[in-house]
């Protein structure tokens, strides 16, 4: 039972490190005698769990950024099933909420955003994962919520729209760092809300509806 325990310890370590690792120098330039140096065990134990570095790279996927992206979907539907009604606004503003306020650390958006950016440049494997389990499904999610009050545009205008307030949450939620910058603001809470806002109220007229103004 103690070599259970140590071996599920040494797994994780290996997730651990390679995730660290794979989103600050990319999975080329990350060697598994780098990683097995940091993580503390042997060179065996990558092949043992993961057989290679692939492996070892595609599971950091599985068991870390799938389920991180899982929870902020789990996040967006808790949020949803509190209101009392469905509205346009309601599915646009918890998305953002979900991202912005959501159950990820600020250590985890700041290596999954490292992570994601560095398969999205060089794409594997990896990519088809994350589309096929969460990005997909979730688009397709949020998508019906918003068809029965825009049933005026195509399928297709409506894939689109929808792909189009996620990357507009997405930057505001992972480009903290030059957001801050130009605007000399901290992102503190009381931002992070007059965002949510901002986000909302952006989204809703580029998908035709309008938000009464609100202070922040």
């Amino acid at each position: 039972m103690k070599t259970d325990r140590l071996d599920k310890g040494v797994r994780e370590r290996l997730l651990d490190t390679a995730e660290v690792l794979f989103a600050a120098d990319g999975y080329d330039h990350v060697s598994i005698r780098d990683i097995t140096r940091y993580a503390q065990c042997n060179l065996a134990a990558v092949n043992y769990y993961f057989k290679g570095k692939q492996g070892l790279y595609l599971d950091v996927f599985r068991h870390h950024m799938i389920p991180r992206a899982r929870r902020i979907r789990d996040f967006f539907w808790k949020r949803i099933k509190s209101e009392k009604k469905t509205t346009v606004e309601t599915v646009v503003r918890a998305l953002t909420e979900a991202y912005m306020h959501g159950p990820l650390s600020q250590e985890e958006v700041e290596i999954h955003h490292k992570l994601m950016a560095r398969e999205l440049t060089n794409p594997t494997k990896a990519l088809d994962m994350m589309v096929e389990d969460v990005i997909r499904p979730f688009v397709a999610e949020v998508s019906a919520l918003l068809r029965p009050d825009l049933k005026s545009i195509s399928d297709e205008e409506l894939l689109l729209d929808v792909i189009s307030v996620f990357a507009l949450i997405l930057y505001f939620t992972f480009g903290r760092l030059p957001i801050s910058k130009v605007t000399g603001r901290e992102y503190t809470d009381k931002y992070r809300d007059k965002l949510v806002e901002h986000v909302t109220r952006f989204s809703l007229y580029g998908l035709g509806c309008n938000i009464k103004d609100k202070e922040t």
